[in-house]
Order: C-alpha cells, then sequence, then structure tokens
C-alpha cells in the first residue's frame, strides 16, 4: 500500500518518472551501503525484536506525510527524506526476515517455508495496491497514508505473538567488518551460490525496477487514474502467487536450478510483450506472466542461498542476496531519467532484453548453477 501511495504522492506533486526514479533510488542507496552491515546485526541481536521495532519506527513516515497533504505543504523533498529514512530501516529488515525463517524451520522444509513467506507477501500486494488506488480516488492521498500508517500496529501484534524462537544469536567477538568480509569470502568460496547472487544483481538492477516504475507506466502510457494503476499492480501480484503456489507443490530440489534459469527468461520475454500492449485488459494478463517469471526465479534464488550458505551466521550471507533487492531502487533513477527521455516503453524493453543476454550468458555459459543439484544433496556448511 505504501509502495503506490507514496510514488503516487511523487507524480501528483511532480508529474516527472524521473522524479519518482529519485524517490525510489533514494530509498535504495542505504539499502545498498548498509545491508551487508544489516545482515551482520541480524546474527547479533535477536530478530523477532528488531523486526518489531522496524514497524514501530517505520509508522511515522506514511503518518507525517499524510498530514502534510491534507494541509496542503507537502513537497516532494519530505518524500525524498522519508524514501531515505525507509531504506536505511529495511537494510535490517530484509536480512532478518529471511534468516529467521531457518531459525523456525527445518532443513528439508525451507523452499516451502520461502515460498509460503513469499506468496503471503504477494496476498498483500494483492490488496494493498487496489485497497491505496481506491481510498485516493475515493478520499485523497491523506487517507491512504492514515490508513497506511495505521497497518504497522497489525505488524506489531502479529510479531509480538511470536514465542519460543531461538534466533541464532553469537557475542560480538569479532569486529563487524570482519564478519562482512568472512560473508563475502564464504559466498565466494561456493561458485553456484556466487552465480545465483550475481544474476540477482542483473535481475534487481534491470528488471525488478520496473514495479516502481509502474505507476508512471501506468499513468503516461496507459492513462490509468490510482484506481487502474492499483488494479495493475494487484494483478502484478496475483501472477507471484501463482509462481509461488507451483513452487510449494513441488518439493524436489534436483532440477529446479533450471528452473531457475527458464524462469529469468520468462521474466524478460513477457516483459517485453508488455511494453507493446496499448490496450489495459491485454496488459493485466501479461503482467501476470511477467510475475510468475519474477517470483519462481527469487523465491528459487532465495531457497538455493539459505540451503547452501553457513548458517554460522546466515544474516550475514543473505544480506549479499539481497543486496540485488536494493539494486531494483538503484536501477529505478537510470529507468526514471530515460523514460522521461525516450518513453518508460523503450526504456523497459531495452533494459529486458540486456537482462536476457546477461542471463543466457551467466546462466548458460557457466556451469556452476547447472550443477547445483550436488550441492543440494549435501547440508549445507557449519562455518
Amino acid at each position: 500500500m505504501q509502495q503506490l501511495t507514496l510514488a503516487w504522492l511523487v507524480l501528483e506533486l511532480t508529474d516527472s518518472a524521473s522524479q519518482l526514479g529519485i524517490a525510489v533510488f533514494l530509498q535504495g542507496l542505504p539499502m545498498l551501503l548498509f545491508m551487508a552491515y544489516g545482515g551482520v546485526l541480524t546474527d547479533r541481536l535477536d530478530r523477532v525484536k528488531l523486526l518489531i521495532l522496524s514497524q514501530v519506527l517505520m509508522m511515522p513516515v506514511p503518518l507525517a506525510l499524510g498530514l502534510l497533504s491534507e494541509f496542503g505543504e507537502a513537497h516532494v523533498w519530505q518524500v525524498y527524506v522519508g524514501s531515505l529514512f525507509v531504506g536505511a530501516i529495511q537494510a535490517v529488515v530484509f536480512p532478518a526476515r529471511q534468516a529467521i525463517i531457518r531459525d523456525v524451520v527445518e532443513r528439508d522444509d525451507v523452499m516451502n517455508a520461502v515460498a509460503l513467506h513469499a506468496t503471503l507477501q504477494n496476498f498483500t500486494q494483492i490488496i494493498g495496491p487496489s485497497l491505496a488506488g481506491f481510498v485516493i480516488a475515493w478520499s485523497g492521498i491523506a487517507t491512504a497514508l492514515y490508513i497506511n500508517a495505521s497497518l504497522y500496529i497489525f505488524g506489531v501484534i502479529g510479531l509480538l505473538m511470536i514465542s519460543g524462537v531461538q534466533s541464532t544469536r553469537r557475542l560480538a567477538s569479532t569486529s563487524v567488518a570482519k564478519d562482512m568480509a568472512d560473508g563475502i569470502r564464504h559466498i565466494r568460496s561456493i561458485p553456484p551460490v556466487l552465480s545465483v547472487i550475481l544474476l540477482g544483481y542483473a535481475t534487481g538492477f534491470f528488471v525488478l525496477p520496473v514495479a516502481q516504475m509502474m505507476l508512471a507506466f501506468a499513468r503516461e502510457e496507459l492513462n490509468l487514474g490510482a484506481d487502474g494503476a492499483g488494479v495493475l499492480l494487484m494483478f502484478a501480484a496475483l501472477g507471484a502467487v501463482v509462481g509461488n503456489a507451483a513452487l510449494a507443490i513441488l518439493s524436489d530440489l534436483s532440477s529446479k536450478h533450471w528452473i531457475l534459469l527458464w524462469s529469468t527468461l520468462l521474466h524478460s520475454a513477457s516483459l517485453i510483450v508488455f511494453t507493446l500492449m496499448q490496450w489495459y485488459w491485454a496488459a493485466l494478463a501479461v503482467m501476470l506472466v511477467v510475475d510468475v517469471g519474477r517470483m519462481v526465479f527469487v523465491s528459487l534464488g532465495t531457497t538455493f542461498v539459505q540451503l547452501l550458505v553457513s548458517q554460522t551466521t546466515p544474516g550475514a550471507r543473505l544480506s549479499l542476496w539481497y543486496q540485488g533487492a536494493a539494486l531494483i531502487y538503484v536501477g529505478a533513477l537510470p529507468m526514471g531519467l530515460l523514460g522521461d527521455q525516450i518513453g518508460l516503453r523503450a526504456t523497459i524493453a531495452g533494459s529486458a532484453f540486456i537482462y536476457a543476454l546477461f542471463s543466457l550468458w551467466i546462466g548458460f555459459s557457466w556451469p556452476h548453477i547447472r550443477k547445483m543439484s550436488k550441492e543440494l544433496s549435501e547440508p549445507a556448511p557449519a562455518t
């Protein structure tokens, strides 16, 4: 809900895709710079408490912007400040939310747990954007921001209900810098994981920023209002749910590396087709396919990294994977700037084509991902 509301606020204030790209970029900048540090923190502190604190700290951002909007005092620089603040918190939230999965499930259940976690997230993305769009159209952006802020309370309540979780924590016997360096060396020592992470970085930079720019695309290219743009994001989330549901049914990991590779090509090809759509209903149908490919890659990539990295300090290792998520926000800046110059259709299609070439190179020319089944059959290293 916050993704659509803040983005629509920027578009109302500036009517510029490049300004939206800057706001998204500023959210990703602290994530890119501090994600590895945040990962180390999740290995040293109580993860449940960290997640509760993050919900409390993020609540004032939409509340303050809602008040400013209601009294006509909202300016784009205020959204920039809020984006930086939210991004700094997410630098800790992303690795903590994933590392805690291994605290509550057995190794054989990790893929199903990751898929279920992502499915639930995408169900909220089905409800959230459409709700935000209709609230904006019906009652204004301030009301949408107030509702957004109040929903963080439910996040806190849900986290407080978690009990008996023994988060992996250890005393700070080494420096944070050493833990970060050890995490990088550990990833480099496992070529399949390194390959998946590099592919994740390419995904984050070239194609996942499309989700952040989708409101500008809906507004400029499809002539939609906030409610129509919300439905477009709802279909994207629905495709992600379909992709995760398919993965949850499949428990054998022996051939999942091939599904991982083909999902990148499905993602890029369907995204190119999406840019050719002029009719709204056709765009909705293709967007569903786009996000099937996206979520299959994200869920499988997360599963492979979860299973193959050391579980002594999983937060530090997983933070390197989730730096690819930070690139989603970083990649939105050049996408927005190019979109203002040559149009978002051409920009998104060109970016998807480059991503397809990169996927073919790293996925089919490098041997590591194709040999992943052997590593997945062995226990993850302890250190």
